[in-house]
């Protein structure tokens, strides 16, 4: 019995594995949102908005019910979108608007996480800080 169960969860790892590929071009979509920063606020103050939408949008996950989370960008809508946590958001809403009208298979949750890497890496951090996680 033990043994039927250890070769159960062998199998598990010797199964190919699956990369799933973005239905859009990622980077272009990311060359989109550097686009937006020197044009939009020359101060450089709209990365810091656009991850706080990105920190916004995923912090809203709940693991008890499993709602929430960036799926579906709910913050577009009531009674999250006028909440005052998330006020002042809507300038990254509206600047990340020109990549979605450019990009429209490009989902509102996947463009708001890409634009919080971007914001991220515009304000310093080195491209590849993804590749340490």
């Amino acid at each position: 019995m033990i043994r039927k169960f250890i070769d159960y969860i062998t199998s598990w790892f010797n199964q190919p594995k699956v990369y799933l590929v973005a239905p859009f071009p990622m980077e272009r979509v990311l060359q989109e949102i550097v686009n937006i920063f020197p044009s939009s606020f020359d101060d450089g103050s709209l990365a810091p908005i656009i991850l706080r939408l990105a920190w916004h949008c995923c912090a809203t996950y709940d693991v008890v019910t499993d709602t929430g989370g960036s799926n579906g960008a709910t913050m577009r809508f009531q009674p999250e979108l006028t909440d005052e946590g998330n006020t002042g958001l809507f300038i990254a809403m509206l600047a990340l608007s020109q990549v979605k009208v450019k990009y429209p298979q490009v989902s509102y949750a996947d463009l708001w996480t890409l634009a919080g890497k971007v914001a991220v890496e515009y304000m310093g951090r080195p491209r590849n800080y993804m590749e340490e996680w």
